[in-house]
């Protein structure tokens, strides 16, 4: 897919970055395209103003891609809210294993589902430090997503996605 120097793309370690550049480099003796992103993300884990360089043809590989539909945000929240008879493993390392390569995927859906995974867990069993780490760098890079595709900020995107899951697992409880 080719990309347009100022729209903004999700990277899916980074988060939300601006396509601030298209330049050539030299690779190998070949002449390839390049995106320039810069990190647009507020939380400072994440490096705000960091830019890093990709080259273009190689963007679906490394994940990245366009911000998530208005659709897809609502598909988003119906998946934080089926709270009940969440599939995974019992033992912590195996849980760990697989929301680890769930985030690394990129795909929203799969980070819906880690963040709703961790946050029922979080109010219902105990949650070691790494799935506590996890959690939140899940939640933070959902909802930097959500808060471009709703164009709001991203405590608000967090605000709104903790609300749903909680409503969702009162009523459970109910």
């Amino acid at each position: 897919m080719s990309y347009k120097v100022g729209s903004t793309v999700i990277h899916p370690q980074h988060g939300p970055a601006k396509v601030v550049a298209k330049t050539k480099r030299e690779f190998g003796g070949k002449n390839v395209s390049c995106l320039e992103l810069e990190i647009t993300s507020s939380e400072p884990r994440f490096n705000p103003g960091m830019r890093i360089s990709v080259v273009e043809s190689r963007t679906d590989e490394i994940g990245i891609r366009e911000a998530a539909s208005v659709e897809d945000a609502d598909e988003v929240l119906a998946i934080l809210s089926r709270v009940r008879d969440i599939r995974e493993p019992t033992n912590w390392s195996r849980r760990f294993k697989n929301h680890t390569g769930m985030l690394a995927s990129g795909d929203i859906f799969q980070v819906a589902a880690v963040v709703r995974n961790l946050f029922v867990r979080s109010e219902t069993a105990r949650v070691s430090a790494g799935e506590r780490t996890m959690q939140m760098k899940a939640e933070h890079l959902l909802a930097a997503e959500l808060a471009v595709t709703w164009d709001t900020t991203t405590e608000e995107a967090v605000e709104r996605m903790r609300s749903t899951m909680r409503s969702a697992l009162a009523e459970t409880v109910s």
